[in-house]
């Protein structure tokens, strides 16, 4: 069942390729490129022009500049927070994007439309996940490792992503059902409840195939440009064949 999910999201993929493609570059630049501003902004006003140059800030004589140091990070903070905030905002179109290819053919405008009706909804979900992600994680592998050290951290890891599995099918929710994020998070929680091994299945292919992303030169955009739209078809297709409401 789980390759008949993924046959079918190739499929959908292969005849919307393009406008796939060209929205996820659009969420890469806009996201990357406020990150990078940060990054950018900070390092010039502490007159850095180089990671190589970061390393000698922690020197005895420059400790008058931990002050100003402390502000570049924050303002660091804050862009890649907006970046994250905006990211989960504009994902949300993308998943439209997706549920109209498996409905036969999509354009990018539809991400931008689908974002302006739904992105606040995916982007309150995208919020509560992460807190509750960070509690799971924290307890977990944060007190595992603590008690067990490393391999009592990475077996945390683990029941960490078993766990989050319920909440994967949300931003489905939020598209496919028009549902706000409680009720989303709650139909997908229900949803995987009642089809745990086949969301697993799912999950742990598109798992290993992220690992095509440290593939040397080429990862990147195989990451980017073809798992990452393969997985959100595919996740729209599983919600729509097993949604719980």
């Amino acid at each position: 069942m789980v390759f008949e999910y993924i046959q079918t999201s190739w499929e959908a993929y292969k005849e919307n390729a393009l406008s796939l493609i060209l929205a996820e570059l659009i969420l890469f630049l806009i996201v990357s490129g406020i990150a990078g501003i940060g990054i950018l902004y900070s390092f010039s006003s502490l007159g850095i022009s180089s990671f190589f140059q970061f390393s000698s800030l922690f020197t005895i004589e420059k400790i008058a500049q931990i002050l100003p140091l402390f502000f570049s990070f924050s303002f660091i903070f804050f862009s890649f927070l907006v970046a994250l905030l905006i990211d989960a905002f504009l994902k949300t179109g993308i998943y439209g994007m997706a549920d109209e290819a498996l409905r036969g053919g999509t354009e990018v405008e539809s991400m931008f439309e689908t974002a302006r009706e739904k992105g606040l909804s995916g982007l309150a979900a995208s919020i509560i996940i992460g807190i509750i992600g960070f509690i799971i994680f924290f307890i977990l592998a944060g007190g595992l490792g603590f008690i067990f050290s490393v391999p009592g951290f990475f077996v945390g890891l683990i029941l960490s992503f078993l766990l989050m599995i319920f909440f994967s099918l949300t931003y489905p929710a939020i598209v496919v059902d028009d549902l706000s994020a409680t009720e989303a998070i709650k139909g997908s929680f229900k949803t995987v409840k009642e089809n745990y091994s086949q969301a697993l299945g799912l999950l742990f292919f598109y798992f290993l195939l992220t690992l095509s992303f440290f593939i040397p030169f080429i990862g990147i955009f195989l990451f980017s440009f073809l798992v990452l739209p393969m997985f959100r078809i595919s996740l729209i297709l599983f919600y729509k064949r097993n949604r719980y409401l």
